[in-house]
């Protein structure tokens, strides 16, 4: 189910913040990979928090593929104190965190909600959709959680790389290395294209999803009260904005969006 009609709410230097209503979920994207200085970082979760007392969603989802600032036991804390337990407080159900690639920005987060006693439901998963069917209470078969392993930073190389080491059971090495590789794969699709998703008309969107499901433009017509001509036009607006040149690009928004 993709998440439709949600609007943008907020769109700084650092973070995007759209609210799906229908679904009740704010979706958060940062707009870079640059690591973000802390005292900017603590302004845009005050912003958040401010908007969250506006619209008071039940889920949050963040896409972190490009957040890359590493995050300290203390602030991690702060964070705990000044937001979260607000959010909570405003209704907040389940918080769910796509992990991006700077896997060792994501492990500080993930780690601090192993170790601590959180007041968020939380959960952290490799795909928008696994993250999405959780929030929307399906059962996902990609929960990052389901694996019991720990990232710690063991200092520097030199040359000035960062060292780190991974602890898990032998027999989870295998799946935790293919949900890493998995985090670039699945979500590049979503970052280079949820824009042009999102621009699409909720007409445009209606008559993509039966398209892309096999119904054809007769049937579609019929089910949305519409003439073949409309459908037709819409079907043609919706391929342009989303740069479709073939059956297997229709599949990719299909199954990434999961239509």
């Amino acid at each position: 189910m993709p998440i439709e009609n949600a609007i943008e709410v907020y769109n700084s230097e650092h973070l995007k913040i759209k609210f799906a209503k229908n679904l009740s979920i704010f979706l958060h994207e940062w707009n870079h990979n640059q690591r973000i200085p802390m005292d900017e970082f603590c302004s845009e979760m005050i912003a958040f928090r401010e908007l969250f007392k506006i619209h008071k969603p039940k889920n949050v989802l963040w896409l972190q593929e490009d957040f890359t600032t590493i995050l300290s036991d203390e602030d991690h804390l702060w964070i705990e104190n000044n937001v979260n337990k607000a959010c909570v407080e405003l209704g907040l159900e389940k918080c769910a965190f796509v992990i991006g690639k700077d896997i060792i920005a994501q492990m500080q987060v993930f780690n601090f909600f192993e170790k601590s006693i959180s007041c968020l439901n939380a959960k952290h998963f490799s795909d928008m959709r696994d993250a999405l069917a959780w929030i929307l209470q399906n059962k996902s078969n990609n929960d990052l959680n389901s694996i019991d392993f720990e990232i710690t930073f063991k200092g520097k190389t030199p040359d000035g790389k960062s060292l780190y080491t991974l602890k898990t059971a032998s027999q989870n090495i295998d799946s935790v290395l293919k949900s890493f590789n998995h985090i670039l794969q699945e979500n590049a699709f979503l970052k280079l294209n949820s824009t042009l998703f999102f621009s699409l008309t909720i007409r445009e969107k209606d008559v993509f999803q039966r398209y892309a499901n096999g119904v054809g433009i007769k049937k579609i017509a019929e089910e949305l009260f519409l003439s073949e001509l409309t459908v037709r036009t819409h079907w043609r607006n919706a391929k342009k904005k989303l740069n479709i040149k073939s059956h297997s690009d229709i599949s990719d928004y299909k199954n990434s969006f999961f239509l």
